[in-house]
């Protein structure tokens, strides 16, 4: 399901593009909004996913600031729209609903990532322990990718 979402953000951010291409102002502000909003939604979403049950207090801690530190890119990328959005409105002179939207929305999620940076400090891992136990999971992961596709050696041979 989060692949499936992702992959429509993407769809959805390069249909932008294509709005940008086609150079009016309105549809391209309008797409830049929207785009940038869905990447918040995500991370919204994302950042209500629990940790499992049953999970010990520093694991739980652990499991949030991971988190925290992999889907920040979205609050990121969502401001980035939003910053294009009104730089496409300033070279353009569009003043529609869109631009007010994407400005507001700029605010926001500056305020988003000023929220997720003290989430981390107030955790009681570094960002570099989180970022270690981020690699270390990865590598387990493709330990056991790859000992699931590997042959396995018959019993007697």
């Amino acid at each position: 399901m989060l692949e499936q979402r992702c992959q429509l953000l993407l769809d959805a951010q390069s249909a932008y593009s294509d709005a940008m291409r086609a150079y009016d102002p309105h549809w391209s502000a309008m797409s830049g909004y929207r785009v940038g909003q869905l990447y918040q939604s995500l991370h919204e979403e994302l950042m209500r996913i629990p940790p499992p049950s049953g999970t010990r207090q520093a694991k739980a801690d652990l499991f949030e600031g991971a988190m925290r530190l992999r889907y920040s890119v979205l609050l990121q990328k969502g401001l980035t729209m939003m910053e294009h959005t009104l730089s496409l409105a300033e070279r353009t002179g569009e003043h529609s609903e869109w631009v007010q939207r994407a400005a507001e929305a700029k605010e926001a999620l500056t305020r988003s990532i000023q929220a997720e940076q003290t989430a981390l400090d107030r955790l009681p891992y570094s960002r570099a322990d989180l970022e270690k136990a981020l690699e270390d999971l990865a590598k387990k992961k493709s330990r056991a990718g790859r000992s699931a596709t590997a042959p396995r050696a018959e019993a007697g041979h």
